[in-house]
């Protein structure tokens, strides 16, 4: 099949799989309950069919299993288009160069260049120009990759935009910094492996819970001690406690309350901005690196406590689940605390799942499938999170410039102290 053909292919494999979605009983009903579950409320048809490319291509059914494997599995697509859209990648791309039926682009989430075509001219995508970025979803298939979706369109000029969306990307999933990069695969196992050890190391243990009060010092602590800088007087014992709450806390609802709330807020530090006392785990797995978790001296408490005897607890079990930046590793280590913890589990969610693994396979397959590093390891050895604090600076700078200038004039020297005339440089 040459590229038109496989354009036609895909278009149809998209109209085909919303089709599905109206007319396939089982399929039909697991959407209806993604929206009941989330309380999604849709008014248009626009919005409707947005919230069905985000069901299909960044979600699970309540199995556990993607729609397009679901799909294949009951042969209602084509194995090969299920396989390509089930492995889909949505990152934000800088456009470097504009052909007819495709895009040059550069991608900020796992560091790589592509030739994207897309499904139609590119003379559609009206206002898009070179260093412009894009929020796009692309497959690979037959050795192509294909635009699928352009989700946004941020102007050049909005680079700080772009580089946070592309840090919400990376914060939501990280398998994303690996997605067809073999060598950034192998590059962050070896950083998991160093990191972990200097972790335990430090700490001396694989779990370490804390006050959020002193989770922003804990980190700047082991990073500090990673590198060989740590200052004087700066010891673990500083940032230990063992008087934290164990109160179940809503951090999504604390992140829409706090007024430094920012991309990095609660990410791994910012912890200290809110006003509510919680505690925060540092959790260490050997193979994925380190995990930062509001609420993991809760989740284990649960555990420990035959009552339960913590308000919210079924929230804080479910949430858990949930949340794929939870590694399978935790909830191995409530199975290890509590013998009866399938119990648990059933009882916060209303199932009743029959053993650990239909659990483990229900709530973590991305980490059955293969490695899902931390976020936080991710994130801090990545270009894009550099990138962003280079882009912070420049601003800063540049504002910075601006103020002087005020002061400074036109033929005298620049601010930026490249020895040239302000009004030749920075004034222009």
């Amino acid at each position: 099949m040459g590229i038109v053909e496989d354009i036609q292919l895909i278009s149809e494999s998209v109209h085909k799989t919303l089709d599905l979605m109206a007319f396939n009983e089982k399929l039909g009903k697991d959407f209806e309950d993604f929206i009941k579950r989330f309380e999604i409320q849709i008014s248009t048809q626009k919005e409707l069919t947005q919230i069905m490319f985000f069901y299909l291509f960044e979600s699970r059914m309540h199995t556990g299993m993607s729609p397009f494997n679901y799909l294949k599995d009951e042969k209602l697509l084509d194995e090969k288009i299920c396989d390509a859209f089930a492995d889909s990648f949505t990152s934000i791309f800088q456009v470097t160069k504009i052909k007819q039926n495709s895009l040059c682009v550069n991608s900020l989430v796992n560091e790589k260049e592509y030739e994207l075509t897309t499904l139609s001219k590119t003379s559609n995508f009206r206002g898009l120009g070179q260093k412009d970025y894009i929020e796009a979803r692309v497959i690979k298939f037959n050795d192509t990759y294909f635009v699928l979706d352009i989700l946004t369109v941020i102007p050049s000029s909005k680079c700080f935009i772009a580089l946070s969306n592309g840090i919400s990307h990376l914060v939501k999933n990280p398998k994303k910094i690996y997605w067809d990069n073999k060598e950034k695969f192998k590059e962050f196992e070896e950083i998991s492996d160093v990191m972990t050890k200097s972790f335990v190391k430090c700490t001396g243990s694989h779990c370490t819970i804390t006050s959020n009060k002193l989770a922003d010092g804990l980190l700047q602590h082991f990073n500090f001690y990673h590198h060989n800088l740590l200052p004087e007087g700066d010891k673990l014992e500083n940032w230990l406690t063992d008087n934290y709450s164990l109160e179940y806390a809503d951090i999504e609802k604390l992140k829409s309350e706090s007024v430094s709330d920012n991309t990095f807020d609660n990410l791994a530090g910012g912890f200290s901005a809110h006003k509510a006392d919680y505690n925060v785990g540092y959790w260490v797995d050997d193979e994925l690196g380190i995990f930062i978790i509001p609420n993991l001296g809760t989740f284990f408490e649960i555990f420990k406590n035959e009552n339960h005897k913590i308000k919210n607890w079924k929230e804080c079990v479910v949430e858990f689940l949930n949340l794929d930046k939870i590694p399978l590793s935790v909830i191995e280590e409530a199975f290890k605390i509590n013998k009866g913890a399938l119990e648990i589990f059933n009882e916060a969610t209303g199932e009743k799942i029959e053993s650990k693994e239909q659990l483990t396979t229900q709530y973590k397959p991305d980490y059955l499938s293969g490695k899902r590093f931390s976020p936080t390891l991710v994130l801090y050895n990545s270009k894009l999170f550099q990138d962003i604090f280079d882009e912070i600076d420049r601003i800063e700078s540049k504002q910075n410039i601006e103020l002087q200038a005020k002061t400074v004039g036109r033929n005298e020297p620049c601010p930026c102290g490249s020895g040239k005339k302000y009004k030749n440089c920075c004034g222009k």
